[in-house]
């Protein structure tokens, strides 16, 4: 663990909020600890939410993988002639950035018509994700790498297939408040820095800065708050001095006068891997066809958003209503960070493996025994 780090947790009340709280410009319903069988979202005409594991509590069923308003239904697909590969249900943690935009472009442009597969896409907190590979209630999710290598490491049966990116398109934002305008202002303390939660991309950003300048424990303390609607409350209630997150809610928060971008977090870390998919193994057992199938449809849809930025612009601004110039900056910075083929170099898994040892305090870890390349199912 990072000498002298500093960790502050928001209090129960708080947490109710994060949990009960809609993620932002979707079209979701909260389900807490309830059995509900169907339930329409804003009376959309044929559009039900299923709820695949009531037992979960927040999770979160996102039509159309935060498609914006689609009236579409929550699984897409067809077989269209192909066989029958049936539905996989992908988790996913932070819906509206660039790690889950390629997976909204396969809905938008109707790419698993004909594949013989349906996909449904769920949202959940970070704390879910576990308990739901676990039980084979979702057969795919989608997060922070680090955390998700955690959860193996302690027992999770799932392994990493593929990368949604490997360098880091996080940035440091910090309050206008704060009187931090220039990263080299960093050294001089003082701070709280916010956070999703311990272990995740962002909470390996903030240690990566502190160790870079090499901030003592009576020089910082870090808040964490959940996800980014809890991030982006505390930053704007001057709560938190800095967070680390997409350029997407850095940049709308030095838009709208509230913060400073002081970079992009690859200027402080490691070659790693940001964001991964992670497979149960019980899919991996009983659907590799599936599998393949999907990975396949993804990163093409990767290449598609890379031929034509314009799909990716249109999903950040009319989908996820991010302000034009914003959307313009996340797809010229980030869309060039996303995986076309999920492979992870080796000097990557071994870095993803150091930080996460001594992140969580895990002895030994090797992240090759967690890391099965997606094209080598069979």
């Amino acid at each position: 663990m990072t000498r002298g780090y500093r960790r502050y947790t928001v209090g129960a009340r708080e947490r109710l909020c994060l949990r009960m709280g809609f993620c932002r410009m979707t079209r979701t319903a909260s389900i807490e600890g309830q059995s509900i069988g169907e339930r329409r979202l804003d009376g959309a005409k044929k559009s039900m939410v299923r709820v695949v594991a009531p037992a979960i509590a927040a999770l979160l069923v996102v039509g159309l993988a935060a498609c914006g308003n689609s009236e579409k239904p929550a699984a897409a697909g067809g077989s269209g002639g192909a066989a029958d590969l049936g539905t996989l249900k992908v988790l996913q943690v932070t819906p509206n950035d660039v790690s889950a935009v390629a997976l909204a472009a396969t809905f938008k442009l109707n790419m698993w018509e004909g594949t013989g597969l349906k996909v449904e896409t769920v949202l959940g907190q970070p704390s879910t994700e576990a308990a739901a590979l676990t039980r084979g209630d979702m057969d795919l999710s989608t997060r922070g790498a680090s955390s998700q290598l955690a959860n193996m490491a302690k027992g999770v049966p799932a392994k990493l297939m593929g990368a949604v990116r490997l360098p880091t398109s996080m940035y440091l934002v910090s309050s206008t408040k704060s009187g931090i305008n220039d990263p080299e202002d960093l050294r001089k303390g003082g701070i709280n820095f916010g956070i999703s939660s311990f272990g995740s991309s962002s909470d390996e950003v903030v240690k990566a800065v502190v160790t870079h300048y090499a901030l003592s424990q009576d020089q910082y303390k870090v808040t964490a708050l959940g996800d980014i609607k809890g991030i982006l409350a505390a930053f704007k209630r001057g709560d938190i001095d800095a967070f680390a997150w997409s350029a997407g809610d850095a940049f709308a928060m030095e838009g709208e006068g509230l913060g400073k971008v002081l970079g992009n977090a690859e200027q402080w870390q490691q070659p790693s891997v940001s964001v991964a998919y992670a497979v149960s193994d019980k899919a991996i057992k009983e659907r590799p066809e599936a599998l393949k199938k999907f990975f396949e449809v993804y990163y093409s849809a990767v290449e598609k958003l890379r031929a034509d930025p314009k799909i990716a612009l249109d999903i950040y601004v009319n989908d996820w209503k991010y302000p034009q110039a914003v959307g313009e900056k996340a797809v010229k910075d980030e869309l060039p960070t996303l995986s076309t083929d999920g492979q992870i170099p080796a000097e990557n898994l071994k870095n993803l493996g150091a930080t996460v040892s001594e992140s969580f305090e895990i002895k030994d870890l090797d992240a090759t025994k967690y890391w099965d390349y997606w094209k080598n199912l069979e």
